[in-house]
């Protein structure tokens, strides 16, 4: 079996208002994902439940992430520097999803046998907190993709009378996020959930070679952002 890389990263994690840029490596190759939450302020949600919990959510948000580079079949995914988020039921549940949603590219690539990385970090830096969640006024977040799957989906928690908000995804890959949402919106239209929509926008760039940091770096300066620290 071919490996195409030996060592994934999870090098960074800046987070800019409502933005989360993911900084990952893979031998000399650079990828970064950056996540747009319209309506979310981390700082705000870090002042409502805590910083531990957030910088965990935001991290797993990340880690998880960080799987489809697993398609790279790397010997290691080191999230050393944010050890402190993770423990080993962290690890099974990536192995978990790792097993069970690749199982085609497996195939195709001739490596059945691949069960994913072996996951690096520090066990001895693993914080245990918990917090409780302010429920809202809405109990279900349902994500809409735009499709007839998501009208009958939304048709049927209206016909039993379940309240619900709506959220949307749209990715680079697609093509632009404006006409993303835009056919999302004209599809909400027909349905009656409770107006408060999240709105999640995903983009994704590669550098080949070393990567400089020089670009993630001036954009979370001009944006006023900062880096999620690991300690």
């Amino acid at each position: 079996m071919e490996k195409f890389v030996q060592n994934l990263t999870l090098e960074n994690i800046h987070v800019v208002g409502g933005e989360l840029i993911f900084h990952y490596s893979a031998d000399s190759y650079s990828f970064w994902t950056e996540f747009y939450y319209e309506g979310v302020t981390f700082d705000t949600l870090r002042e409502k439940y805590g910083s531990h919990i957030i910088d965990k959510l935001i991290f797993q948000i990340g880690f998880l992430e960080g799987i489809k580079y697993f398609s790279l079949l790397p010997n290691t995914y080191n999230v050393t520097r944010y050890s402190e988020f993770v423990n080993n039921d962290l690890v099974e549940l990536c192995k978990l999803i790792y097993n069970n949603v690749f199982g085609q590219h497996k195939w195709e690539n001739n490596c059945p046998d691949y069960s994913g990385p072996e996951i690096v970090f520090d066990t001895s830096r693993y914080k245990d907190e918990t917090t409780e969640i302010q429920r809202g006024d809405v109990a279900m977040l349902f994500s809409c993709g735009g499709g007839k799957d998501s009208l009958v989906s939304m048709k049927l928690l209206e016909r039993a009378g379940i309240p619900y908000g709506v959220s949307q995804y749209s990715h680079t890959v697609y093509g632009k996020h404006e006409k993303q949402h835009q056919l999302i919106d004209d599809l909400v239209k027909c349905c009656h959930p409770v107006p408060a929509i999240c709105v999640l926008a995903m983009k994704e760039m590669q550098t080949p070679g070393t990567f400089s940091g020089k670009q993630l770096t001036r954009k979370s300066i001009i944006s006023g952002g900062k880096a999620m620290k690991p300690k």
